[in-house]
């Protein structure tokens, strides 16, 4: 990895005054919800809030096809689902003021390079500014525009690039070389796994690989010490880890992506005023509030090289947030819109999945389902599938998350927790995963949470509660607290 560090400060920065930029986690919508959630008084408080930014940022996670017209198919691999949204939907994106969006995930070419270009071609005739797709890798790095017709931010050149460190198979751009042509793709930063592993171990791992078949060649030597390669993850024995059973995983990013990604933020931010990153990464452990170090050490890196402020996102829960060189990192802002389970169609590889199988017959037969289409309706199977495998109350709780700066200087950052219905007691299928604002109790609760995860990047959350403007209401809000 490059050791020098160049750091390039922002041209002009944000225009004199304050500027309010908030940032939302995964935007994984179907249908259109916009009615719905003028019914709900919290969910018409959040909208009201998020219109009290400046610009607000988010990472679109999935493919928006119109099937009149859709010439295309699915994919043969997912990003874990084919997930699909209704044209229609994209007016509640707008409506919430979201106005550039991350397209730069493990979803993106759910529906293959035709779903990719239909939806970037839905997004950009909505007037959202999107990033991290293109018709190369390097074009899938460049950096989208803040859309011109927002006054506030007093004509400077605002752009965000984004980039995933999730890679489906088949998803990432490539550039060309000689008469082989550029492949159209996602914008990555490729990361292996490297885990040194004790005598019993390595030994597990070995029979297991074998028995599985994935690795490939299942085993061969680095300066004399066994290495098993397991789809380009390296698996070393130490016969001096203690105990002989233990494992110790560490990542790295691939150092091509690494370099072209950080040389190109290192020249972007002399063509931009305000240079925002978005990253998409699950890391080591998934589902957890863990940041990987090596994860830590590259939002420094691009930090350091022009970007002001760098949201994450993936592993659909809170991680911690830190502040570096005057700019927020927000290692993973959890889900903002999380409702996969009403979506129009499924592709019959969703039905045909083997883990449903498995899943299937292991359940107590009162739970079960009959897993065929002509039998079991797609909303019955969709819900079936969120209510065992996305089943944490943490995949339903997140935070909408301001960053305030007076003349271009970050002075904080509020955090107002959201829940996404995870258990509403009328009809929970059609508002399962649409967010609101929180009441007082459950506020506090996911800023306990957040705190918790900040700690672990030597941060921390202060709670404040607060009347809403009718006084009906008492919510909690939160802000960072930090040290450079």
């Amino acid at each position: 990895m490059p050791d020098t560090k160049v750091i390039n400060p922002p041209k002009r920065g944000l225009p004199p005054g304050n500027v309010s930029i908030a940032a939302v986690g995964d935007i994984i919508i179907t249908v259109d919800f916009l009615e719905q959630m003028g019914t709900d008084r919290d969910c018409r408080q959040l909208q009201e809030l998020l219109h009290t930014a400046d610009l607000v940022v988010g990472n679109y996670e999935g493919s928006i096809i119109d099937m009149n017209s859709f010439q295309g198919y699915p994919a043969a691999l997912s990003g874990f689902g084919w997930l699909i949204t209704n044209p229609d939907a994209v007016r509640g994106l707008r409506a919430l003021n979201l106005r550039m969006l991350s397209r730069a995930n493990n979803h993106a070419t759910d529906w293959g390079r035709d779903g990719m270009e239909m939806t970037n071609q839905y997004l950009r005739n909505a007037g959202f500014a999107i990033s991290g797709t293109g018709s190369s890798r390097l074009s899938s790095r460049e950096p989208a525009q803040v859309p011109s017709d927002i006054v506030e931010l007093g004509g400077r050149a605002i752009a965000m690039t984004s980039w995933t460190t999730e890679v489906v198979t088949d998803s990432t751009a490539s550039n060309p070389l000689g008469v082989i042509r550029a492949r159209p793709g996602v914008s990555t930063l490729r990361r292996r796994t490297f885990v040194r592993a004790g005598p019993e171990a390595y030994n597990v791992v070995k029979e297991l690989a074998e028995a599985l078949g994935i690795a490939n060649p299942l085993e061969f030597q680095i300066d004399g010490v066994p290495v098993i390669n397991i789809l380009g993850n390296l698996v070393e024995i130490d016969p001096n880890l203690s105990p002989p059973w233990a494992i110790i995983p560490t990542g790295e990013f691939d150092e091509h992506d690494y370099r072209e990604l950080t040389t190109s933020i290192s020249s972007w931010s002399h063509f931009t005023d305000f240079l925002i990153g978005s990253q998409h990464h699950h890391g080591l452990y998934n589902n957890t509030t863990h940041v990987d170090e090596y994860s830590r050490e590259f939002a420094r890196e691009v930090v350091d090289r022009g970007v002001r402020l760098l949201f994450g996102h993936g592993p659909h829960r809170l991680r911690g947030v830190e502040v570096h060189n005057g700019a927020p990192i927000f290692h993973s802002l959890g889900n903002f819109f999380y409702t996969n389970n009403t979506q129009e169609y499924v592709t019959p590889d969703e039905w045909e999945r083997y883990i449903w199988r498995v899943l299937n017959r292991h359940l107590p037969e009162d739970q079960r389902i009959v897993l065929d289409p002509k039998v079991t309706s797609d909303a019955d199977f969709l819900d079936w599938i969120r209510l065992r495998i996305f089943w944490s109350e943490q995949n339903f709780r997140s935070v909408v998350a301001f960053s305030d700066y007076q003349d271009g200087a970050l002075t904080g950052v509020r955090f107002y927790p959201i829940e996404l219905f995870f258990d509403r007691p009328e009809n929970p299928r059609q508002w399962r995963g649409i967010p609101r604002l929180t009441n007082e109790v459950v506020g506090t609760e996911i800023l306990d949470f957040l705190n918790e995860a900040c700690k672990q990047v030597g941060t921390s959350v202060e709670i404040e509660i607060y009347d809403e403007p009718t006084g009906r209401q008492r919510r909690a809000m939160g802000h960072l607290k930090w040290t450079e």
